[in-house]
């Protein structure tokens, strides 16, 4: 049960979510950096558009990470 959990996790529709969510995020702050909405407001537009892109990067880590270990632990 344990093997089709993290295979679920590292390569179901869960993981394909995950990696479209980070990539529009990216795609996202790419696009409002190179745009007029940062000339405008400055530095703090650029923070604000790294968190999502962070987030979804952190939870990519995690998914990824956390699955590996456990296939691992299960396997020694």
């Amino acid at each position: 049960m344990r093997r089709m959990l993290t295979a679920v996790a590292q390569d179901g529709p869960g993981a394909l979510a995950l990696w479209a969510a980070h990539a529009l995020a990216w795609a996202a702050g790419v696009w409002l950096v190179v745009g007029p909405v940062v000339e405008v407001n400055h530095w703090p537009t650029v923070v604000a558009l790294l968190i999502p892109i962070l987030l979804t990067g952190l939870a990519l880590v995690l998914v990824y990470s956390t699955s590996r270990w456990r296939c691992w632990l299960e396997l020694s």
